[in-house]
């Protein structure tokens, strides 16, 4: 039986954070309620990487955070203070870094390495390396490129700067010609060189040893500085190598290896390959097999030729108890494949229902129409088909290229130019990350999805050729005749179908459209039109069916704005137009210090929106945080600014814009500008604790709802987190244990919410068949205040709970900030079968409630409007 956790706890390795560390906040975790530590790669990466998806050695845990021992040292910890761990591994990608032993084979021996079949390279030609500054003919001028020893890998090389790209051995005679005839060393290493095999890579890297630490090295010294003086030499070098050093920008237009979304330092992995995935696996199966973790978290399972593959031999060599979910993003309506062995996602998925459950859907179309109207932008799907579109082709012009090439090559196929436009079309159109055909036919879902494609694309581009169009479409939901070729080009479609909406949306759209920027999150929709407490409650259902073992988040380190940030701004939904005319208004104040440039206003209305909401979201009733504010913000505009990819970006900065938008964020929060300052917090105050009650639902029904609730480092806290690396931050421990201890405090605050957490998850543990296998049920609501409430009840056998928490809190604020208490007086909810029958206890609160459920409740919800009621049979 596989096992199930209470709750996961997400830690950040690196950083500060090693495994020492880790050890001394066992206690506070078990305190806390958790079941298992959720955490993030381990495995030897990069030197100085901030992450650990840039794996260098699978099978290696990292010595930085102090290697295998300490790590199981973690591990026998948590299991004695009852908790378990759950990994993060990284099987779609690794660090495509010299420090990579698989890759410098790679790079060393090519296409004759033992690797050469482990990574998704095109071996057709050379492999492309883009780390220079300019082109090749530019740095070998400057002097830039030379020819060394490398005595640390004991190979020779070319030199860039700090890199040392190894020469192929067959290559070294060149190099080594005209040494002195009598020189020994010389000589055997050049004949070795000559017809040198990767077998004999450990006798050629001695030779050169040998011949580096002999009387013989000052001369290979000056032979070596002789060669890098030449650059015809050099050049002729470059082009006896498996690898062609390239300009860094030239990798969105060409490239011969299958990357990680833009990212050249990550290369994709053959993992579908049954030797590979063995050989990435090793470490990973091995700590499952002895117990010291429970569970996988597998990264960007979308990045694979074959998903559903890959995860069923996971499932076999990791054997039914392992507990694994994967990262995917679900797109609307869309369910991961049944025949996928894992337990659910990560639990992007809950973060888009909470929006139903907590978004004003009649506000959020009055507050659209008020951006749109306020800033000349277009609607959200236009923008959302213009940034994968400008994604597609620029970004990805090279994965586009190579994929035109492959349909191209097939019998029957349209031009080239008319099978381009196709597939940019049918890729811009898409409604999910990816289908998911390997061999044979699509399954329904998936045909379905190509279809709505098919008929979006057609209506988007009336010029486009459908017989093109049908051609590509047919081929994706047959699959064709059964040949390596259409299944390669079916299989590139799909890989870059993920990393086109992946950076379409959430790394463009999302910050460009500023309409509602709690919705501009992973896995979200900015303009939903379909919000409804009845949504909430369907996909709860359907979750409680479906996958009641995945995770549920609220936080993580991809997510665009903190759980509670989030949950401040979703306040707005509530106060459209008063919101519109507030901005507009901020913006009249301040329109001295928008800049006039040739490209127009710096910054536009669209930005000025954005930079009035943010700020709502991370602002502080403390005078002090005012500068701690000032510089995370200003990094956070940045990165919108460059994420845009409008009038700036990271590859083709406009400094004089970023300047224009930074002086006017500057000045607006400058301690002089104190009318705006002290306006801005008397608006924010009662948003504030609107979030606030708003953060408490989020929270309650994540910790009760169908799911493993997963906290995020340090979000049991408070959250106002922007965007990574602001979300990355160092956590003060000291301060949650500290308040993890205190006793009860009052609503609604940061203490409060986690002390609801302690308290759900304690209850969590005593039960846990009701948390992971019960039940959802709505319960219907009446009263004044019942659009106010969210109610629901789960049952197991003899057990049952039942859960109420407000919701669009703002119009029934009282002047003290709380909510008004009469609100539930005349409250009446359906109350399920067999409750009357029941002994229930308030476990919040920890009182036992009276006879009369219903007028017990209200009395509850009038003290702090939070309960959940535990049901147990009496006795």
């Amino acid at each position: 039986m596989m096992t199930v956790p209470t709750a996961t706890y997400r830690l950040q390795f690196r950083n500060g954070m090693t495994f020492e560390s880790a050890l001394a906040l066992v206690p506070y975790w078990r305190d806390l309620g958790i079941s298992h530590l959720y955490a993030s790669p381990v495995f030897t990466a990069v030197a100085g990487s901030t992450h650990g998806y840039d794996v260098i050695d699978y099978n290696e845990i990292e010595p930085v955070l102090g290697g295998r021992s300490a790590f199981e040292k973690l591990c026998r910890a948590l299991r004695s203070a009852g908790m378990g761990v759950i990994l993060d591994i990284v099987p779609n990608h690794m660090a495509a870094s010299l420090e990579n032993p698989w890759w410098r084979d790679v790079l060393q021996w090519g296409c004759e390495s033992r690797y050469a079949g482990h990574f998704d390279i095109d071996w057709n030609r050379p492999l492309t390396l883009p780390v220079l500054g300019g082109s090749f003919d530019e740095a070998l001028q400057a002097g830039e490129i030379s020819i060394v020893a490398d005595d640390r890998s004991g190979t020779l090389a070319l030199a860039y700067f700090e890199h040392r790209f190894p020469l192929h051995p067959r290559s070294w005679e060149w190099v080594l010609a005209d040494l002195p005839g009598e020189d020994e060393g010389a000589r055997r290493l050049a004949g070795l060189a000559r017809e040198a095999t990767p077998a004999q890579a450990p006798a050629l890297q001695e030779a050169l040893r040998s011949l580096f630490a002999s009387r013989s090295s000052s001369r290979l010294d000056e032979r070596l500085a002789a060669r890098s003086g030449d650059t015809d030499f050099i050049s002729l070098i470059h082009e006896r190598q498996p690898w062609r050093l390239r300009f860094w920008k030239d990798a969105s237009k060409d490239l011969s290896y299958r990357r990680f979304f833009e990212i050249t330092g990550l290369v994709g992995l053959a993992v579908e390959k049954e030797n590979v995935f063995d050989d990435a696996h090793c470490l990973a199966l091995d700590l499952l097999r002895e117990g010291l973790i429970e569970g996988l978290r597998v990264d960007h399972v979308d990045g694979m030729a074959d998903p559903g593959g890959y995860l069923r031999r996971l499932r076999e060599k990791a054997g039914d108890e392992a507990y694994v979910v994967v990262e995917k993003i679900l797109g609307p309506g869309e369910q991961l494949p049944p025949d996928w062995p894992v337990a659910g996602t990560t639990g992007y998925e809950y973060i888009e229902a909470a929006a139903d459950l907590l978004v004003d859907a009649q506000g959020l179309q009055q507050m659209s129409r008020a951006y749109e109207n306020a800033t000349g932008s277009a609607s959200t799907q236009t923008q959302r088909r213009q940034s994968k579109l400008q994604i597609i082709t620029r970004n990805f012009q090279g994965e586009l290229e190579q994929l035109v090439a492959l349909f191209a090559g097939l019998p029957g196929a349209a031009s080239p130019g008319q099978l381009r436009n196709a597939i940019v079309q049918l890729l811009a159109s898409l409604p999910v990350y990816r289908t998911y055909g390997w061999t044979g036919s699509l399954g329904d879902a998936d045909r379905a999805v190509i279809l709505k494609a098919r008929k979006t694309a057609a209506e988007a581009d009336p010029s486009l050729s459908l017989q093109a169009l049908d051609f590509v479409v047919n081929l994706l939901v047959s699959g064709g005749e059964a040949n390596a070729t259409v299944t390669i080009a079916r299989t590139r479609f799909q890989q870059l179908s993920g990393p086109a909406m992946a950076k379409g949306v959430e790394d463009t759209l999302f910050y460009r459209d500023h309409r509602f920027l709690a919705l501009n999150e992973v896995g979200g929709e900015p303009d939903r039109g379909d919000l409804s407490l009845e949504r909430f409650h369907a996909a709860m259902e359907e979750r409680a069916n479906r996958v009641p073992h995945a995770l549920t988040a609220t936080a993580t380190h991809d997510t665009k704005r903190g759980e509670d940030a989030r949950a401040r701004l979703y306040v707005l939904s509530q106060m459209p137009d008063r919101w519109a005319d507030l901005v507009e208004r901020w913006r009249r104040l301040h329109r001295d210090h928008v800049s006039e440039l040739a490209g127009g206003a710096a910054p536009e209305p669209a930005v000025e929106w954005m930079i009035y909401q943010a700020l709502l979201g991370v602002w502080s009733e403390h005078v002090e945080a005012l500068e701690d504010i000032r510089q995370r913000f200003a990094a956070y505009v940045e990165k919108v600014l460059r994420e845009a990819k409008l009038r700036t970006s990271w590859t083709e900065i406009d400094s004089a814009y970023e300047n224009a938008v930074q002086a006017y964020v500057s000045q607006l929060l400058n301690s002089r500008n104190e009318g705006f300052l002290a306006e801005f917090s008397a608006v924010a105050a009662p948003i504030i604790q609107a979030g606030w009650l708003n953060s408490l639902t989020q929270t309650l029904v994540k910790l009760t709802a169908p799911g493993v609730p997963d906290i995020y480092q340090g979000t049991e806290g408070e959250d106002f987190s922007l965007v990574d690396p602001d979300n990355r931050r160092p956590v003060d421990w000291d301060r949650l244990r500290r308040t993890l201890r205190d006793g009860v405090p009052r609503y609604p605050d940061a203490a409060f919410k986690q002390f609801m957490i302690k308290r759900v998850l304690s209850c969590r543990r005593a039960h846990p068949n009701l948390f992971s296998d019960g039940d959802y049920r709505p319960l219907r609501v009446s009263g004044s205040a019942s659009r106010h409430l969210v109610a629901f009840s789960r049952r197991h056998g003899e057990e049952m709970l039942i859960v109420f928490a407000p919701r669009l809190p703002l119009e029934r604020l009282s002047r003290n900030g709380e909510l008004e208490q009469a609100m539930w007086r005349d409250l009446a909810f359906q109350v399920p079968d067999d409750a009357a029958s029941m002994r229930w206890r308030e476990v919040i609160g920890a009182k036992r409630t009276g006879a009369d459920l219903s007028r017990s409740v209200a009395s509850l919800l009038s003290k702090a409007p939070y309960a959940l009621l535990m049901g147990s049979p009496k006795r």
